[in-house]
């Protein structure tokens, strides 16, 4: 507001405008790569404004964005390295972690699993990889929400938006497939509204719950998995979305689509189907850097820049009872895993558990046995690849809390423990070798032998995405929690019988998981329950897509 009758009230009366320094930066909560400025004064972030990019983010910027530093001053902060002694966490110097780091590597890199958010930097996850693979440690992944892996070998080696984001107002036909776009994608909102209001593009919303828009839909539908499955396999439903494959077309598929029991059936079908109408496929990032963590090797299959890895297999198990060393970086186990209740009892069973954290949680403090504080995005250094495969440089802003270091000091350091040493130019120099020497025709992801998954007389349960706690710092931004997304819901099909209170008991993957929380009622989709729950949960929410019963 020119006038400052309204303001930014976290900003309000903290700092004169004159005495804030400007530092660019670029987003680290979606994966669009907006650019933005924060003022800081003092160490301190006090605001984030857009920074103008004509190719990403215009001149907008997300509520995420602009409010998702609030979480780096949380209470939960790690700020020294921690040890398990005598069942307690206790504070030690960073050799002496270490050192318990080395002595765990060397004991059980047979049965290790290295797990890592997709939030890290290229550089991070460059070091991350190559770290556990000098080591023998081939299981590594980012994919921590997923469960259904047999597409894998047949995934782009950067999955990415396959046109310019600026492009999208000249389509014709958008379809949209299970993403929220104005919550979860505000600024790809910007550009859909352009296009249907100044190219009268058509844009058809297909998705597994129903939700409002702020931009005019052509037609929607809400389906349950397995409707979503068949829709993209029946030529009936093709035909009856009239969709010209001589027209500029483009079929967008959101995160959330991932997370499902039949992912890779939904992905060979959407893909046959956007061949036939020859569109573009855009496969939408689930953290800021779902590129970079394909590209720089972050899966078990693949070393960076797509060379496949020959002990790769289409049936893998992303955590299982024979992994004793659990290293676990940038990641929360009660809010980033497919299913907290299994992650949980796999930390309660493995014999050593390594956290690189920023935050600590009630799950770390019980059976994490060492734990490295970990910066933030703000106050640490790097590079994203974003939707549209640019490599995007970030210097910090402030300066890490207390002990805390940089993702990529950690690394190095540790890598020198055990007898590699690399240096910051080295590491950029192989990141832009890799990079160069990708090439990446489409993002249609066809699989060969793929087993068809049928409708079961069970009720699925799915959790709905919620871009507001995607990421641990987010989940920890009090003013964003308190929007309009605070509202937390269970919503069952109209034709069943509702408990009379709002606790609910389901019996989904041989346990029982109790919750209580408000209810709903929809019509559509039909046999699913959808959980909508966001921020740090008071509660265990169990597995995002499972079959349960009530």
């Amino acid at each position: 507001c020119p006038v400052g009758a309204l303001n930014n009230s976290l900003y309000r009366y903290s700092a004169r405008t004159w005495d804030l320094e400007q530092k660019p930066s670029i987003s680290s909560n979606d994966c669009l790569g907006s650019n933005i400025f924060y003022h800081t004064y003092k160490n301190e972030i006090k605001r984030c404004v857009p920074k103008e990019n004509d190719e990403i983010n215009l001149s907008w910027l997300s509520d995420n964005d602009r409010f998702g530093y609030e979480g780096n001053s949380s209470n939960e902060r790690v700020v020294q390295p921690l040890i398990r002694e005598n069942d307690n966490l206790e504070n030690v110097d960073l050799e002496t972690a270490s050192n318990q780091f080395v002595s765990a590597i060397e004991t059980y890199s047979s049965t290790a699993a290295g797990i890592m958010s997709a939030q890290s930097s290229c550089e991070e996850m460059y070091l991350f990889q190559d770290l556990l693979r000098n080591n023998n440690i081939n299981k590594i992944d980012h994919r921590t929400k997923e469960c259904d892996f047999r597409y894998q070998n047949d995934f782009p080696v950067i999955p990415s938006f396959d046109i310019k984001i600026s492009d999208i107002p000249q389509m014709d036909n958008i379809i949209i497939i299970g993403s929220n776009i104005s919550k979860e994608f505000p600024i790809l909102s910007v550009y859909l509204r352009e296009a249907r209001n100044n190219n009268s593009t058509n844009i058809f919303s297909i998705s597994t719950y129903e939700f409002e828009e702020n931009f005019p839909l052509t037609r929607y539908e809400v389906f349950n998995r397995i409707e979503l499955q068949e829709f993209f396999s029946d030529i009936d439903n093709q035909e009856h979305l009239k969709i010209d494959k001589d027209k500029k077309n483009l079929v967008i598929l959101g995160p959330s689509i991932s997370y499902l029991t039949n992912y890779s059936n939904i992905l060979n079908n959407v893909s046959h189907f956007a061949k036939t109408i020859n569109a573009n496929l855009s496969l939408l990032g689930d953290q800021a850097n779902t590129s970079g963590a394909w590209a720089m090797g972050l899966v078990p299959h693949r070393l960076p820049g797509g060379k496949k890895v020959n002990h790769s297999s289409k049936n893998y198990d992303f955590i299982n009872e024979d992994d004793d060393l659990l290293i676990i970086y940038n990641l929360e186990p009660e809010y980033d895993f497919s299913d907290d209740n299994k992650i949980i009892e796999k930390l309660k069973k493995s014999k050593v558990n390594i956290f690189f954290s920023s935050y600590l949680t009630e799950s770390i403090r019980k059976h994490a046995h060492i734990v490295f504080p970990l910066a933030t995005p703000f106050e640490s250094s790097g590079s994203y690849i974003n939707t549209n495969k640019v490599l995007q440089h970030f210097t910090n802003v402030v300066q890490p809390i207390g002990d805390s270091k940089e993702g990529v000091d950690l690394l190095l350091y540790l890598q020198n423990k055990l007898g590699v040493s690399l240096t910051i130019d080295n590491l950029n120099k192989k990141i832009k070798s890799i990079l160069s020497n990708i090439d990446i025709q489409n993002n249609y992801v066809q699989i060969k032998n793929l087993d068809k998954k049928t409708e079961s007389s069970s009720i699925e349960k799915i959790i709905i995405r919620n871009p507001n706690s995607s990421n641990p710092t987010l989940r920890r931004c009090s003013s964003l929690l308190k929007t309009h997304d605070n509202d937390d819901y269970l919503s069952i099909p109209s034709d069943k019988n509702l408990p009379s209170d709002n606790k609910i008991t389901f019996n989904e993957n041989k346990s029982k998981l109790k919750l209580s929380i408000k209810q709903k009622v929809h019509n559509k989709p039909s046999n699913t329950i959808l959980v909508n729950i966001g921020g740090t949960h008071k509660q265990k929410i169990g597995a995002y897509s499972t079959q349960v019963d009530f």
